[in-house]
This record gives C-alpha cells, sequence and structure tokens, in this order.
C-alpha cells in the first residue's frame, strides 16, 4: 500500500464548480466497485462533520448556501479520499 498527501477537501473545493441542488434533494454517489463509503460534510473552519448516508445516498441540507463533502472510499487494497461541493439555490 502506497499513502500519499494531498491538499485538504477546504483547499481542494476552491477549483471546484459546484453541483446545483435544492433543499433536502436526494443525492447519490457513485464509485466504481462499490467500496465502503464514508462521508463528511466540511465547514469553512476545517472541521468535518460524519454525514449519514443510506446506500450511498443522502439527503441536501435544507439551508441555500455552498457545501463542501469529502467522499473516503475503503476498498479491501487501499483508501481514497474525494472532494465534492454543492450549492442549494
Amino acid at each position: 500500500m502506497v499513502q500519499t498527501d494531498h491538499a485538504s477537501p477546504l483547499q481542494i473545493a476552491v477549483e471546484l464548480e459546484a453541483i446545483a441542488v435544492q433543499p433536502n434533494e436526494t443525492i447519490n454517489i457513485q464509485v466504481e466497485e462499490n467500496p465502503d463509503i464514508t462521508l463528511y460534510l466540511w465547514d469553512e473552519s476545517g472541521t468535518k462533520e460524519k454525514v449519514e448516508h443510506q446506500h450511498a445516498q443522502f439527503t441536501a441540507p435544507p439551508g441555500f448556501g455552498t457545501y463542501i463533502y469529502e467522499v473516503v472510499a475503503d476498498w479491501e487494497n487501499g483508501t481514497n479520499s474525494y472532494t465534492f461541493t454543492i450549492e442549494i439555490q
């Protein structure tokens, strides 16, 4: 197994285009080969909060704004982290 350092989700999010969603919309996460996933919501201070999901689906927050998420995917032979942002309009 190889371990590498990477930018934090907050740093990565600066370069990402947010995905437009509606308040309380169901969001599906798709990662090849169906790993076990853990989902985190990041805030501007760098604090992350674990987000409950069921079968890689979760509900967008009810409030307007931009939200930064990190998906940590665990396969038998390794782990990877993905960042995405949503904007509730």
